[in-house]
């Protein structure tokens, strides 16, 4: 009884989260952290593989197998990759360094599949790095100049990632180093603004996936959003229509979210997907 007491006592005692309520009692604001969540949600680890052996009848052993992958199969410009892998979206100088960016996108180039620009928006190295890339059109227009679309291989439009739904962005100005802020056109003492999002109606939703595409020379023209309210958001993306969809879990990080939303937002992948699907 002594040893199954002193269990409940400590049950859900964590030293993070004393940290980050002790943070927000002295500051008034919500504690930001990088990575992903630390919360166990259910994930792929516990999946099963079926082997396929009457209904699917099993391949030969060392049968040769295309993964070569189509992403937007019906645009003027598909993206070919050699394999369905990409490299996610990371932004330059809020996740990544220029020269962390460049090296993903050679990386990238190696083995024929994308790389994606992040938040950050179009990013000159990073394009001449990679044979294949996605440029992030995103809430802030942060490196977003219609003129660049022409040199994307496609365009991914950011209205919410898992770690934090939808909720906008502020980065200090003292924070923000020099070639940081050159990229995003800020002048000096100026905060780098993300603003929820601009859009306030699905037609001007697909106001913007046309103007993209007619801007780009008709590439893949995406829609990456949070795992939230799957069949409802997908269907305005279906009407406005985008060429392939990206859905960020509860499980995904980012360069500097909310502890609250990061543990608190999105529904986990593996319920996700069968419900886009």
């Amino acid at each position: 009884m002594q040893a199954a007491k002193r269990l409940f006592m400590v049950d859900g005692f964590s030293l993070l989260r004393m940290y980050a309520i002790g943070e927000r009692a002295r500051t008034g604001q919500p504690v930001f952290g990088p990575y992903g969540t630390t919360r166990q949600f259910l994930g792929f680890d516990e999946l099963v593989l079926l082997p396929a052996q009457l209904a699917r009848f099993p391949l030969e052993d060392y049968q040769t197998v295309s993964t070569r992958t189509t992403i937007g199969k019906n645009a003027r410009k598909p993206l070919e990759l050699a394999t369905p892998i990409m490299i996610a979206g990371m932004a330059y100088g809020a996740a990544l360094s220029k020269r962390a960016k460049v090296c993903l996108a050679q990386a990238s180039s190696l083995i024929d599949i994308a790389t994606n620009s992040g938040e950050s928006g179009f990013l000159p190295e990073e394009r001449q790095a990679a044979r294949k890339y996605i440029v992030q059109w995103n809430g802030g227009r942060w490196g977003n100049d219609l003129a660049d679309m022409t040199k994307a291989d496609a365009i991914e439009i950011q209205v919410g990632q898992g770690a934090e739904g939808s909720l906008g962005a502020r980065v200090k100005a003292s924070d923000i180093r020099p070639d940081l802020r050159a990229h995003l056109g800020l002048e000096s003492g100026d905060d780098a603004v993300r603003p929820a999002w601009d859009i306030t109606h699905p037609v001007q939703f697909k106001d913007l996936v046309d103007t993209l595409r007619e801007a780009s020379g008709g590439v893949s023209i995406g829609l990456k959003l949070a795992a939230g309210r799957i069949e409802e958001d997908l269907a305005v993306a279906i009407h406005a229509g985008v060429d392939f969809v990206t859905v960020d879990g509860a499980q995904g990080g980012t360069g500097g979210g909310r502890e609250i939303t990061i543990n608190n937002t999105a529904i986990p992948l593996v319920y996700a997907i069968p419900r886009a699907r």
